[in-house]
């Protein structure tokens, strides 16, 4: 959401003496001519942008900037209130009660004011979080001079973009920007166990970029059950609060008590999960933030019914309950719950967690580099129906999946040859985005990569997908895999995973997008005749005639 963009009414600070800096000796009717206009801080302005350029005004506005940088907090002292201005750019609201409420300085609807912000967007943790506050400073920007030379603002995003990235490096070099943090973390005095709790909780399903003032508010709402809960189970702290809204209050029992009887009583949890979940370090709880998409509270219980279905007796290793969840989701096809899956294989799955709880160092690292493969064979040949398996050991578990695994490879050999691509590799920046395009292809990558790709072969044989795999040059193994698909006569990226479905690097899904563009461009699909795309070698398919093609497919397990 856009605070400077038109939109639903907001709450609005009112009644207070804090000014902002961003239209601080603005003039909107000043002409630009009046004046020899001095050098432009930001140096020479390329010609293209020379014609929105007024130097005294981008002066100016630097100036007011590094102003705000030196004295960046004004306080604001009210009955019940306190108000610390921020950079004049956003203004923090703490009530009596601790709660705090942020504000943004923005123009809504031709309105200059102060509008509430909704607390999942404000950082706590590092204040101002990054170079965001800069980004308000350009809105700021934009707005004036849309203002003096009576244009759209759309007109001027590209050359504020242009003369801002230069004044980051300007402050970069001439401010102390860590000396302005230090006074804005003092002047809003958050309580320090508080920004302590909010740090560790997860309260959505949901990757979390930086600590928000929703944590730190929730944190307030129950810091005394917190205060108990770090003196006395601290590993609790974040199961807790996944839950907190629907436990009795503190005065009903103690937190871990009221805590232990609402998984026990209203979810089955057993009192063996629950004294494992009360010794583990809360690493585990995190796991809802790469793999879950319904509720945190049922996503947690998802996760200690999981542990049930493994027979845990001691924490699982992180890599373990990794491997095992990413064998039906991924960050990009995230679930509501994973225990159902694997209760039927419950057998297997705990003969294999005794032997990871008993093994010492050297058979956890050959378990680490092998696990994912063994865990698809249980799952795929239901491997809990032969006999022996509650007395096997790890070899005989990587015995059969290396079976299973040579079966899958000469079953793939057997299989029709290549599918039609728009090209064999891609290569931008030392970095390569090669086409698979055969089922031995997808399996090599699959094994490669520890996930699941090579279920894609169908639908990539049968026209209207495409699998990359993005490479760095001189490195054997994959950086990513990405999966295309045509939709409505385009291709677009569906979907781009980094080994064992880990969120891929960034220059993985640059190239992937840089590749499906030159697809695109290239008015590329493969033929309609399903015998012509069987019979398809090596194509050069910049003339075949582009189709629509029907929505992706989801699978049952996708990679």
């Amino acid at each position: 959401m856009d605070p400077w963009e038109a939109g639903a009414p907001m709450d609005r600070l009112f009644n207070s003496r804090l000014q902002t800096s961003l239209v601080r000796g603005f003039d909107p009717i000043e002409g630009l001519l009046s004046e020899p206009e001095p050098a432009p801080v930001v140096g020479g302005v390329p010609a293209q942008w020379r014609e929105y350029l007024d130097a005294r005004h981008l002066n100016a506005y630097y100036a007011r900037i590094v102003a705000c940088v030196q004295k960046p907090v004004e306080i604001e002292l009210r009955p019940g209130a306190r108000r610390v201005s921020v950079l004049g750019s956003a203004v923090f609201e703490r009530d009596a009660n601790g709660f705090v409420t942020a504000y943004l300085w923005a123009w809504r609807n031709g309105a200059l004011g102060c509008f509430a912000q909704p607390p999942e967007r404000i950082s706590i943790g590092d204040t101002p979080h990054g170079w965001t506050w800069l980004e308000l400073f350009r809105q700021g920007f934009l707005a004036e001079l849309a203002a003096r030379l009576r244009c759209d603002r759309a007109e001027l995003q590209d050359y504020s973009s242009w003369v801002f990235a230069r004044f980051r490096r300007k402050l970069a070099r001439e401010c102390d920007l860590r000396h302005m943090r230090e006074q804005v973390r003092a002047a809003l005095a958050l309580d320090p166990l508080a920004v302590q709790v909010a740090r560790r909780i997860r309260l959505a399903c949901k990757p979390r970029v930086f600590t928000t003032l929703r944590e730190y508010n929730h944190a307030i709402a129950y810091l005394p059950a917190y205060r108990k809960l770090q003196k006395e189970a601290p590993n609790l702290v974040p199961l807790y609060a996944a839950h907190a809204d629907d436990l009795p209050p503190l005065g009903a029992g103690e937190p871990a008590q009221l805590l232990k009887e609402h998984v026990m009583e209203n979810f089955g949890v057993r009192q063996a999960t629950w004294s494992l979940a009360h010794r583990m370090r809360p690493r585990w709880v995190y796991l809802i933030e790469d793999f879950y998409n319904g509720p945190a509270a049922e996503s947690t219980i998802d996760l200690l019914k999981v542990m049930e279905v493994l027979g845990c007796r001691q924490a699982p290793p992180h890599w373990y309950l990794w491997n095992l969840l990413q064998v039906f989701g991924h960050h990009g096809h995230r679930l509501c719950g994973y225990w159902t899956q694997y209760d039927e294989h419950g057998r297997a799955l705990q003969r294999l967690t005794a032997l990871i709880e008993a093994a010492d160092g050297a058979q956890l690292r050959d378990m680490r580099e092998r696990i994912y493969e063994v865990l698809a064979w249980i799952v795929d040949e239901n491997a809990q129906m032969l006999r022996g398996i509650s007395r096997a050991g790890w070899k005989w578990f990587v015995r059969h999946a290396a079976e299973w695994r040579r079966h899958q490879e000469k079953s793939a050999a057997t299989l029709p040859g290549r599918w039609p691509a728009p090209f064999e590799e891609f290569r931008s920046h030392g970095h390569t985005a090669v086409v698979l395009r055969t089922h031995r292809e997808l399996l090599r990558e699959a094994r490669a990569m520890n996930h699941c790709v090579d279920i894609y072969a169908e639908r990539c044989a049968g026209g209207g997908h495409l699998i990359l795999s993005i490479r760095r040059d001189g490195r054997a193994r994959p950086l990513a895999t990405a999966h295309l698909c045509l939709h409505s006569g385009r291709w677009r990226v569906v979907h781009v995973a980094g080994a064992a479905n880990t969120v891929p690097r960034p220059v993985a899904v640059r190239l992937a997008n840089e590749a499906t563009a030159k697809i695109n461009a290239m008015g590329w699909a493969p033929p309609a005749d399903p015998d012509e795309r069987l019979s398809a070698q090596e194509s050069d398919a910049t003339g075949v005639r582009p189709r629509a093609a029907a929505d992706a497919l989801t699978a049952d397990r996708v990679a």
